[in-house]
């Protein structure tokens, strides 16, 4: 079992040095461990002599040397406390319980200075001394494994770091010292946190009674380090039942927005801790806040390039600000004690300010971009970066894993300054080396400590170290194209990756290798290196779901470049014909990107998700994690539905183009059918958008047809002659990118709307279709509608009764819950006590790309917002008999302006576990919806599957002579996702 342990610690730390290498700008630039790292020597104070009646005379010398040291210790003045405790030591030969106290603080003045051999010397030999009579020593002996600890973990032992610290804890239990086990407990998420294990972090910190902390830097740290941790894994239900009400529940907003409550905790840390005078402490805290500003930034950031909203910007902004000025507290409290006490953090907020304001100045308004280029230069001008390099060379910071990795930052930040400032501003600096002279420099150091330390978990470490340096040195020449020395580093991080079994590092490493051959024009091998860097992405996928949303889009950002990229290599735009063997890898590697989408959206591994389970035993001999058994899975779908092709749509874009790839599978017939369409990027963005909004409009006219025409002409008629000699009335739609905001209903072939023509349905993969070609006959249905008035955003719901009665009128097994009866207590027992072929809600919704912003409304008193996992958890709960066939949402809405709030339905319909579900993608007239619904069910009444039920209701409104009826406004929004 410790084996197994330790493996999977080797495998997040991994992930953990991918994270910190892969996310662009701010994200790249943490070292993530390192303030929590010194607020460790904060609390860690001198051992205290022991009681004087038990120290001989002619130990009192040395007794006056131990609390000199302390003195100078505690000014940092770390090379005269170590020659009064060596001098101590010596003469204590004859004491040997107080020579281990004065080895024990030896060690801790050691750490401080970077001797690290010296500061474990130090510590084993106090263990040495006190564990010969363990029973009259066990405080020393906490005191001692607390120390050892804090240097496991500052030398990047972080599992042994929580070995010793629990040795630390069951001392500390034994002589009831509450203070000395909650302060270690504290230690040890430090360490969990350092190996990705950040829920078991906020497990432990949860466990620990706020009343129970007596000393305020103790209650200070329990605080900073919950925030910390809610930053990252952003639960924040479990914390509410442990913190005072004083402390981050003032409102509503504030006690569910797990980054304001990291805030909130993080500004409660900082009060606490005031009175401890400690600038250290209080300088990590404010460096923390800042990071928990700078996720606020990118969130509001994300929301804003998402859907355009200005007030998401503003709060972009307004966040830039606010961590900026939290950074910069660092440098003023450091100017304020001895600087070498706080030279780790003042690295770390320097390196966050500088990469937080490039990040800024490559998204904002090019007349707003003056402003921020300003604060660069100043920045500049005032020599931070010639201070963090003289900061990192410092030999008190020398020798740790994350001052290697700050360096690699260092130079990956300077970097990027020559794409805005130019190359010439180094000029102004000679006493700033080079970014190639920094990156080179790291990959000495990381050999140097592979070589002075000979564990396995350590060569792993250095190993993963010296290849992060090697492929950012690589990744600095493919960008001055310098070619041969790009290869030979980036080869050389490979193979360390290999070495070490680090697919989650590789990948980004084999990736840089592709495009560097792309860029030879190698296009066999780059194709290669390609898919073996997909191939260990496949294998790392699933680590990244530790991530907060934040993070997960910006890693998700990097992943879709990838596959598009991959894509094209496969598809290039000069040839109309590839061959079939590159048809069906792409459509494995859209397909890939799209499961990659969906599970960041989940956060959940999609094969731990309980979908649709049809015909399991015709499955059984398709192996779907390939490209070729892919298709066969796709082939066998088409050979079960009658008339049935499926349309695979690929964008890829450059700077001026879009390569508009379409890819035909058709039942009986083994060849993939491909054709592309070359636009202007522009008049494609345009297009889409006219689209959408002239479909919005409650004023549709024939002179809005003309983009709907459009897309007509680009993703269904040049297939046209293939599904007519098929005789196709049916379409499945695997959607690429913006195209799925569009109901595909509604594109216009010049005489009509397809749906007129086609069935249609949406997919994110082939793996998600059902395998059985059904209606449904007699189906039980559970309808639930919300109706109680809630926030203005949501509107009245006023036509649910009539909803209702339709449904009822078509439908003979009916059950209904209304009136305040859809509660989420209610509608779990209906769920558990009976199977049900339909369950339709009839309750206000909204769908977003934000996890966390998809919800769906119940009649509950006080909590009526169920989230996309709370929703899918009730499913999933319900009773099995039979299967779920279909999910309506009638009611719903996707966010306003949000590009990629489809996924809120791709989302629920996963979740669910349902076979077909049926949501609008945006929110129609109600009396619409309504007439909507009660034309959906009449003919599926009729025995017809879903699909078709959808097809012929929405003619039935399109036929209607009424234009209050007929304008596709009314009945375009509703999409089916599934078959």
């Amino acid at each position: 079992m410790a084996r197994k342990r330790h493996l999977f610690f080797r495998r997040i730390l991994s992930f953990l040095r991918l994270i910190k290498s892969q996310l662009a700008s701010w994200l790249s630039k943490k070292v993530a461990y390192l303030s929590l790292l010194l607020s460790l020597f904060v609390l860690a104070a001198f051992l205290p002599v022991i009681a004087q009646e038990t120290v001989s005379q002619n130990s009192s010398s040395a007794t006056i040397l131990i609390k000199q040291a302390e003195l100078n210790y505690n000014l940092g003045e770390y090379q005269r406390a170590a020659e009064l405790l060596q001098q101590a030591t010596n003469e204590l030969e004859n004491n040997r319980q107080l020579q281990a106290i004065a080895l024990t603080n030896l060690s801790l003045v050691y750490q401080q200075q970077g001797e690290w051999q010296l500061a474990q010397a130090a510590i084993n030999e106090s263990l040495t001394i006190l564990q010969q009579d363990t029973k009259n020593n066990l405080a020393l002996l906490a005191r001692a494994w607390e120390v050892q600890g804090k240097l496991q973990l500052a030398i990047g032992k972080a599992s042994e770091a929580i070995t010793s610290w629990q040795k630390a804890i069951d001392n500390y239990e034994n002589i009831e010292d509450k203070e000395g086990k909650i302060r270690t407990q504290i230690h040890q998420t430090v360490a969990f946190q350092e190996l990705g294990l950040y829920r078991e972090a906020f497990k432990q910190l949860t466990t620990i009674k706020p009343e129970a902390i007596e000393g305020n830097l103790v209650r200070g740290a329990w605080l900073r380090n919950l925030g910390n941790i809610v930053r990252v894994v952003g639960n924040v239900n479990e914390i509410e039942s442990i913190l005072p009400t004083n402390i981050c529940q003032s409102n509503e907003e504030e006690s569910t927005d797990y980054l304001k409550i990291s805030a909130c905790l993080l500004r409660n840390s900082l009060a606490t801790i005031e009175i401890s005078n400690s600038p250290q402490l209080k300088a990590e805290v404010s460096l923390d806040l800042g990071n928990t500003y700078t996720a606020m930034y990118q969130r509001a950031k994300d929301a804003f390039e998402r859907g355009s909203d200005n007030d998401d910007r503003q709060t972009a902004l307004e966040k830039l600000d606010n961590a900026v000025d939290e950074y910069q507290k660092v440098s003023e409290l450091r100017t304020k004690t001895k600087q070498n006490q706080l030279q780790l953090t003042f690295i770390q907020a320097r390196l966050n300010e500088i990469s937080l304001l490039i990040d800024a100045y490559q998204w904002i308004e090019e007349n707003e971009q003056k402003s921020v280029k300003d604060q660069i230069l100043l920045f500049i001008n005032q020599g931070n970066l010639s201070e963090i390099k003289s900061s990192l060379d410092q030999k008190q910071l020398t020798g740790t894993i994350a001052i290697v990795y700050a360096q690699i930052n260092l130079a990956q930040t300077m970097n990027e300054l020559d794409s805005i400032l130019g190359k010439e501003w180094q000029k102004q600096f000679p006493d700033l080396t080079t970014s190639e002279n920094l990156l080179q420099d790291a990959i000495a150091k990381a050999q140097m400590l592979e070589n002075i330390n000979d564990s396995n978990t350590e060569q792993s470490a250095y190993k993963r170290l010296q290849a992060y340096a090697l492929g950012s040195l690589g990744k600095l020449y493919e960008q001055q194209n310098q070619w041969k020395p790009a290869f030979e580093k980036t080869e050389e991080a490979i193979r360390l990756t290999e070495e070490i079994q680090a697919p989650e590092l590789a990948y980004q490493w084999e990736w840089q290798l592709g495009r560097l051959l792309r860029n030879q024009g190698e296009i066999e091998s780059a194709v290669a290196a390609y898919e073996v860097a997909a191939k260990s992405l496949e294998l790392s996928r699933q680590n990244f779901l530790i991530l907060q949303s934040e993070e997960r889009f910006a890693l998700q950002n990097s992943i879709n470049t990838f596959y598009r990229e991959l894509i094209a290599l496969l598809l290039p735009k000069d040839n109309p014909n590839p061959d079939q063997e590159n048809l069906q890898k792409s459509i494995y590697y859209i397909e890939s990107l799209q499961l990659a989408e969906l599970e960041n959206f989940l956060k959940c591994n999609l094969t731990d998700i309980e979908t649709v389970q049809l015909e399991p035993n015709s499955r059984e001999n398709i192996n779907i994690n390939s490209e070729g058994n892919l298709i066969a899975l796709g082939k066998h779908f088409l050979e079960k539905t009658s008339q049935t092709a499926l349309i695979h749509t690929i964008e890829l874009r450059d700077r001026e183009q879009v390569q508009l790839a379409l890819i035909l599978q058709l039942p009986e017939n083994d060849r993939l059918i491909y054709q592309t369409t070359v636009i202007d990027s522009n008049q494609f963005k345009e297009t889409l958008e006219k689209a959408l909004n002239s479909l919005k409009s409650n004023n549709f006219a024939l002179g809005d047809i003309e983009p709907l025409n459009y897309l007509y002409k680009w993703l269904v008629e040049p297939l046209e002659s293939n599904l007519e000699q098929k005789r196709i009335n049916s379409l499945v739609f695997v959607l690429d990118n913006n195209l799925r905001r569009i109901p595909m209903a509604a594109i216009y072939d010049g005489e009509n709307f397809l749906v007129k023509k086609y069935a249609i349905s949406l997919t994110s993969s082939i793996k998600f279709l059902t395998l059985q070609n059904y209606s449904i006959k007699n189906p039980q249905v559970l309808i639930a509608a919300a109706v109680k008035e809630r926030p203005p955003e949501f509107g009245k719901l006023r036509f649910a009764d009539s909803q209702i009665e339709k449904v009822i009128t078509n439908i003979r097994n009916v059950e209904v819950l209304f009136n305040g009866e859809f509660v989420k207590g209610i509608f779990r027992e209906k769920l558990k006590s009976s199977s049900y072929d339909i369950i339709h809600l009839v309750t206000h919704g909204r769908f977003s790309s934000d996890p966390k912003e998809t919800v769906i409304l119940t009649d509950d008193d006080f909590d009526y917002l169920l989230n996309i996992d709370e929703f899918g958890n009730l499913l999933q709960s319900r009773n099995r008999s039979k299967i779920l066939k279909l999910l309506i949402l009638s009611a719903c809405e996707t966010a306003s302006g949000d590009d990629r709030a489809v996924l809120g339905i791709a989302g629920v319909a996963v979740k669910s576990g349902a076979a077909s579900t049926i949501a609008p993608v945006w929110n129609a007239d109600q009396s619409s919806t309504t007439l909507f619904i009660e034309k959906f069910y009449e003919h599926l009444g009729r025995s017809n599957s879903p699909t078709k039920a959808l097809q012929l209701a929405q003619i039935s409104m399109l036929e209607d002579p009424n234009e209050d009826i007929n304008n596709p406004y009314h009945w375009a929004p509703f999409v089916l996702v599934g078959y």
